[in-house]
């Protein structure tokens, strides 16, 4: 359901009488109508739906055909992208930017009376880490994607490696790198590893590791959570980002990457979408994604830098 203009408008991906299934059944039965009308104000789609009025005209997913598009008041099509995946949701908002905190580390030697200190350092954020999924898992509402548990039990998995865990005693010991600069040094070799794998599958799993190492160094560096909302008063319209106005309007995070634990308290955050980086079909993010309904676009590659 939507309000476009004076009236309220639905989707269906066919009449219930012709067609009892939609999988398969659906492409070009599905339609745009008013509620109080008679006649289909759109036709010829598959299997509409998240309508979003945009000006006079109307935005609509189509699942089936993998697209979005844009038709004005006579049903007429204005505009239609074909996306890489699936099409469950739309979302507009003015853009946020959030960093990775991997792109500011600072790099410095410590003195030998240090090394203590700084492995005490990575402990510190490994710990509090792993005590914030264990919390996040423990509270997990009903009905959430069970792909959820499993992840957090992936993230946790690897924050206890041992292999992660050695290497960075090891550049801190041996090659007296400061905290940060150790934690990261030993992504990039394991991430190596990663990237020589077969699999793609296994491959894609090298962004459970970043997501990892990205939170450690969050709470190493006291910088809040990606998704911590910036703004603390009411959304406003979608209409109103036609306005200029500086008023506060929804809101679409544009980061990096997301873990499985950001994903988690975005529902209760003042976004409504967001656009990574990284990410391809299998990744965690675009599962989790799709299984919370949150409108989202995985692998955009350089949009944290384009975007303003």
């Amino acid at each position: 359901l939507a309000r476009w203009g004076d009236e309220v408008v639905f989707s269906a991906f066919g009449m219930f009488s012709e067609r009892r299934a939609y999988k398969g059944a659906s492409a070009g039965a599905g339609f745009v109508r008013g509620l109080e009308g008679v006649e289909p104000i759109i036709t010829g789609l598959s299997q509409p739906h998240s309508l979003k009025p945009w000006g006079a005209d109307l935005l609509l997913a189509d699942s089936e055909t993998r697209s979005i598009a844009l038709f004005d008041r006579q049903g007429r099509q204005k505009r239609r992208k074909v996306l890489d995946g699936y099409t469950r949701g739309i979302a507009i908002g003015r853009a946020v930017l959030v960093g990775s905190v991997r792109l500011d580390v600072t790099h410095y030697f410590i003195e030998a009376h240090q090394i203590e200190a700084e492995i005490e350092r990575v402990r510190r954020g490994r710990d509090a880490v792993i005590e914030e999924l264990q919390r996040l898992q423990a509270e997990l509402p009903h009905g959430a994607p069970q792909e959820l548990d499993a992840l957090l039990d992936v993230h946790l998995m690897l924050l206890q490696d041992d292999s992660l865990k050695a290497g960075i005693k090891h550049w801190i010991t041996e090659r007296l790198y400061n905290a940060e600069w150790a934690l990261t040094t030993q992504l990039e070799i394991i991430s190596r590893q990663f990237d020589e794998m077969e699999d793609q599958y296994l491959r894609e799993r090298k962004a459970d590791l970043e997501q990892v190492v990205e939170r450690i160094l969050r709470y190493m560096k006291g910088v809040a959570c990606v998704v911590s909302s910036p703004l603390g008063q009411p959304r406003k319209n979608q209409q109103d980002l036609l306005l200029d106005d500086t008023m506060d309007v929804p809101l679409i995070l544009v980061a990096h990457d997301l873990s499985p634990a950001d994903m988690l308290q975005f529902k209760k955050s003042v976004f409504a979408g967001f656009v990574t980086d990284v990410g391809g079909k299998t990744s965690h993010t675009a599962i989790v994604a799709r299984s919370m309904d949150i409108p989202a676009v995985v692998g955009a590659r350089a949009a944290s830098q384009l975007v303003r």
